[in-house]
């Protein structure tokens, strides 16, 4: 699960042959990508025994919760700002140079997002460190992520600023 994910509530399995597929929780339904389901029989069969838990956590961290300690005031005032623009949605993707994306957003407002340090400090990130593979980012189903090849994706919660 990412903390700065998109609906609706899933979780991501990697396989040992580095296949990448993601979960809806409630189905247990693979909703993108594809894997041998002798590699992910292991992931489905926790999953069924932590189904509750899942939910739990994604309500926790969709919501804007922290999952640890509380928050300051200043976390909670971010947490509403982000919980009031939950509805928002990407309109439209555009590459704008070194790890940089122009967002056009359904509420009609527009922003440039440099997302150079998220992709250098993240391990699901690292393909993005390829320029051409960063420059074909996409809106993904709904405008809620911004998708790019290899079941990358990054929530348009995460991008909202």
């Amino acid at each position: 699960m990412y903390f700065d994910d998109h609906p609706p509530p899933h979780f991501h399995v990697i396989t040992r042959k580095n296949e990448r597929v993601s979960v809806v929780i409630d189905t247990l339904v693979i909703q993108a990508g594809e894997a041998d389901s002798r590699d992910t029989a292991e992931a489905f069969a926790w999953a069924r025994e932590n189904g509750a838990e899942l939910r739990s956590r994604w309500q926790e961290v969709f919501r804007g919760r922290a999952c640890e300690g509380d928050a300051t005031d200043a976390e909670s005032s971010e947490e509403k700002t982000m919980s009031e623009t939950k509805a928002v949605r990407i309109a439209h993707v555009r590459y704008a140079g070194e790890y940089t994306l122009r967002l056009r957003w359904v509420n009609g407002k527009t922003m440039s997002v440099d997302l150079r340090e998220p992709v250098h400090r993240l391990k699901g990130l690292r393909p993005l460190r390829d320029q051409g593979v960063f420059a074909r980012a996409a809106k993904g189903e709904g405008g809620h992520s911004v998708i790019w090849p290899g079941e990358i994706d990054m929530g348009a919660d995460r991008l909202w600023k």
